[in-house]
């Protein structure tokens, strides 16, 4: 016992000492942060406090500074390359960093560093990025573990042309004559790649110089005190097959209010004051679309920004001519669905989200356990010979 305790007390020392290291990074005209202080340094890894890493950074020509916990002025920089003793805090003295792609070592006792260059740098460049072909920006550079696959996630593009680029200059470019997928093209005066609108995953591949841009979709959801989710989410994610129209079927609501939002964060979200359609407004707090209880068929477009709800309804004169019956209604364990004009039908409940959380076939009669659901509205969605129906089920 006394061993555990003792193994125990020294986990929780370890723990607490590494969570007390100082953080140490990197910043300046060599990186892509810039000089800016708007946004936390790139931050080095450290086991010990003291030895601190960073591997396989892409880098810019320019200077570059250690820093401490994020601030000034604990800081370091120094005019030797690509290794040397780090001078604090003396304004204009930056490391002269050479472009490419580095593993990165600093000691905070003695602040010693060192850069060891392992592959040129690739970067992506145009009308169709954040950097047009003019801009005195560096490349929007890729990452590589190997410096022949380079990767890019979650990269912004417009409509127009880009390139490829080595080492953040010219000439060392390819340009392509295919879209979304295809082979560099080196060095060709006005072959750029014609990229579409849109968020991509892209690859390239610096020995056969093949690339790729795949297309991802943003996520957008519904939350708020409407749906069964509240304001705390997650948030009930739509389907898309555009990344443009978004819907969201057989989703009950009850009073109150409801926004869209991006990716489950905020501040990307669309409220509106309209209902059941209408145009959204973005990130405005109070402004939450006006629901009324009901089941819904649910349409966000995200680039022009229209909703609409349409409303779900049984067809009350032919749910009561076949005979169709869900009771009780509410139910908080069992509920029997039977039919009296027809034969038999398949059945599926679904939950708010959409998802099918019980399906089967029902001939004339069959009892449902529901005592496992969760408290809520569902959809009870019913498919015979005669039609389909939805019916409104609550689990107390």
């Amino acid at each position: 016992m006394k061993g555990k305790l003792f193994l125990f007390l020294a986990l929780m020392c370890f723990s607490l000492a590494k969570a007390q290291y100082p953080s140490v990074g990197i910043l300046g005209s060599a990186t892509s942060l810039g000089w800016s202080g708007n946004q936390p340094d790139i931050a080095m890894e450290t086991t010990d406090g003291i030895h601190y890493t960073l591997n396989n950074m892409p880098l810019y020509s320019g200077g570059l500074k250690f820093r401490q916990d994020n601030s000034w002025p604990r800081n370091w920089g120094s005019t030797e390359w690509p290794s040397g003793i780090g001078v604090q805090d003396q304004g204009g003295m930056d490391v002269p960093v050479q472009v490419g792609v580095y593993d990165i070592t600093f000691n905070l006792e003695t602040k010693a560093y060192s850069f060891t260059y392992k592959f040129p740098v690739i970067g992506i460049r145009g009308a169709a990025t954040a950097v047009d072909w003019g801009s005195a920006n560096g490349d929007i550079l890729f990452n590589t573990s190997d410096g022949v696959i380079y990767t890019i996630n979650n990269l912004s593009l417009n409509n127009g042309g880009l390139k490829f680029r080595q080492d953040n200059d010219w000439p060392n470019n390819w340009g392509g004559n295919a879209w979304p997928s295809g082979t560099g093209i080196f060095n060709q005066d006005g072959v750029d790649v014609q990229a579409v609108q849109g968020i991509y995953n892209v690859t390239f591949n610096r020995t056969t110089l093949e690339y790729s841009f795949l297309q991802i979709f943003p996520s957008v959801g519904v939350l708020g005190s409407a749906t069964a989710v509240g304001w705390d989410g997650p948030d009930i994610d739509m389907e898309t097959t555009d990344g443009i129209v978004y819907t969201l079927n057989n989703t009950g609501l009850t009073d109150g209010g409801l926004k869209f939002r991006l990716d489950d964060q905020w501040p990307n979200n669309w409220g509106g004051t309209a209902w059941p359609s209408g145009t959204a407004i973005f990130n405005q707090n109070g402004v939450d679309i006006p629901c009324t209880a009901g089941t819904y068929n649910i349409s966000f477009n995200l680039n022009t920004l229209a909703y609409n709800f349409e409303v779900v309804t049984a067809d009350v004169n032919n749910i009561k001519k076949d005979g169709i019956s869900l009771l009780p209604n509410p139910a908080s364990d069992i509920v029997t669905l039977s039919y009296k004009n027809i034969n038999a039908g398949a059945v599926a409940f679904y939950d708010v989200s959409g998802k099918c959380v019980l399906e089967s076939v029902v001939r004339q009669q069959t009892n449902f356990n529901v005592s496992g659901f969760t408290p809520g509205v569902y959809i009870v969605k019913i498919n015979t010979s005669t039609g389909c129906y939805n019916i409104k089920f609550i689990k107390n």
